[in-house]
């Protein structure tokens, strides 16, 4: 995904780009790290949608953002990273909505990737022995 020079399409995407961040920061108090990973995620997203020939966040359908979140796993993002862009397209396409901007939602219906399972660590043998001697038989309880 090459970022694009800067025209009327760009705009369209910064404009919009800069409201969302503007209203959210406000609203949620967001952390400057959560916002700077808000404005990474979407501009990104809107790169690539101006590479699809999109002229707005607002013309892309599920189909776009479903594309677009394959892309992502095609260049190897892990699990854990499509999930938290998906996160952030949820958030932006539900305030697009919410404000008239966009006719409807289409990041709604989108299932977020699997995660994988992870196994919990093993106990050291010396923390096996501890909870082991831990109790004190003399009493009930123990």
């Amino acid at each position: 995904m090459k970022s694009r020079t800067p025209n009327s399409k760009n705009s369209d995407f910064q404009r919009t780009l800069k409201r969302y961040i503007s209203v959210v920061s406000l609203e949620k108090g967001l952390s400057k790290n959560t916002k700077l990973s808000y404005q990474s995620d979407l501009k990104r997203l809107g790169e690539y949608l101006a590479s699809i020939n999109l002229n707005s966040y607002e013309e892309a359908g599920e189909r776009e953002l479903t594309n677009f979140l394959f892309l992502l796993a095609d260049l190897g993002l892990s699990a854990s990273s499509r999930s938290r862009y998906l996160s952030s397209i949820k958030n932006f396409y539900k305030f697009l909505f919410s404000e008239g901007l966009a006719a409807n939602n289409p990041a709604e219906n989108i299932d977020a990737p699997k995660l994988p399972k992870r196994l919990p660590k093993p106990l050291e043998v010396a923390d096996v022995f501890k909870l082991l001697e831990a109790p004190d038989p003399s009493t009930k309880a123990g």
